[in-house]
């Protein structure tokens, strides 16, 4: 392996994180069978959209489980890398996600309402905040 030297310490850390945050999305694996909690559609018809949602990938809060809701009903479990792709009726619908830690000592819900279209993609993102746990958000893809 080569060395390289680095004579500014900072610099070199600098130089470091940022090669790290440009190196890439990573992919994301879809939800297992075994970790939906209702049958969802997966081929939608013109009335409907398609909604995608993707949980971060990383350890931080990999010990959180958390499901997504839709109108209060449980969609599925993502773990941190997984994706579920869906349809939705044209409405406005409560998408939310809800949580616990290792050993579900505490349930906690976080939910945005969305105006759903027919024929458009909507995108997700279930990301979590350091002690707050599992939120959240729209994201334009």
């Amino acid at each position: 392996m080569k060395s390289v030297a680095c004579p500014n310490l900072l610099g070199c850390l600098a130089a470091l994180l940022s090669s790290a945050a440009t190196a890439g999305e990573k992919a994301y694996v879809p939800v297992p069978p075994t970790a939906m909690h209702a049958e969802v559609k997966t081929s939608c018809v013109p009335e409907e959209a398609t909604i995608t949602v993707k949980r971060d990938h990383g350890f931080k809060g990999s010990g959180i489980h958390s499901d997504l809701v839709v109108d209060g009903k449980p969609i599925a479990e993502l773990r941190p890398g997984q994706t579920v792709t869906f349809c939705l009726p044209a409405d406005e619908h409560i998408v939310g996600v809800t949580w616990s830690m290792l050993g579900g000592f505490s349930n906690n819900k976080r939910e945005i309402a969305a105006e759903i279209r027919a024929g458009k993609n909507y995108f997700f993102r279930i990301f979590i905040l350091h002690a707050q746990g599992a939120t959240i958000e729209r994201t334009a893809e």
